[in-house]
């Protein structure tokens, strides 16, 4: 079993500074410091622990001048993006398209595994246009016709001006 671990309150620290333009102040209004014993065990992988320190990649980068490489297999890419919305441009389109699809009826987003995507690729391809007209996604074909007028024009004389 696990020691249990007494915790008392912090003492109450010196006002270290106001800040008057935000109407607080920094002391601690009487909070306590709590501590959680989690034992021997921990889930933490410590191998991993260079490569998340933030401190330790800042002084690599110092050092070489470069951001550490992309992982193996991975290839840097260079890309060309001033036609590409901002953040929240992007966002709302995602929104937009997201809730287009679960607009579709439920019998049609089953048959793409609910994965926009899915349908995106099926409804891009010409070859599955009737399919998408029976779902009513595509308009329908209209018989083209040769126009036959009703009747045939009438021809008016050219009556001549009276002088």
């Amino acid at each position: 079993m696990a020691k249990q671990k007494t915790f008392l309150p912090m003492e109450e620290p010196e006002l270290r500074g106001e800040l008057p333009e935000l109407g607080l102040s920094d002391v601690s209004y009487g909070r306590r410091q709590v501590l959680t014993d989690v034992g021997e065990f921990s889930m933490a992988r410590q191998e991993f622990a260079d490569e998340c320190d933030l401190n330790v990649l800042m002084s690599r980068y110092d050092k070489v001048g470069v951001w550490p490489l992309p992982p193996p297999g991975g290839q840097p890419e260079y890309l060309d993006l001033a036609d590409v919305p901002d953040f929240r441009q992007a966002m709302d389109l995602m929104v937009s398209a997201d809730r287009a699809f679960m607009s579709l009826p439920a019998s049609v987003r089953k048959t793409f595994d609910n994965d926009p995507r899915l349908f995106v690729d099926f409804a891009s391809d010409s070859a599955n246009l009737p399919k998408m007209r029976e779902w009513g996604l595509a308009p329908p074909t209209v018989p083209v016709e040769p126009f036959i007028p009703e009747k045939a024009p009438v021809e008016v004389p050219i009556v001549p001006k009276p002088d």
